[in-house]
């Protein structure tokens, strides 16, 4: 399996909105 950069970015984004759901 590969990950492109378009994913990585998106799995990024995922986390900062994890995050600031957690404040």
């Amino acid at each position: 399996s590969f990950l492109p950069t378009q994913y990585k970015k998106h799995s990024t984004e995922r986390k900062c909105i994890a995050n600031a759901q957690e404040l």
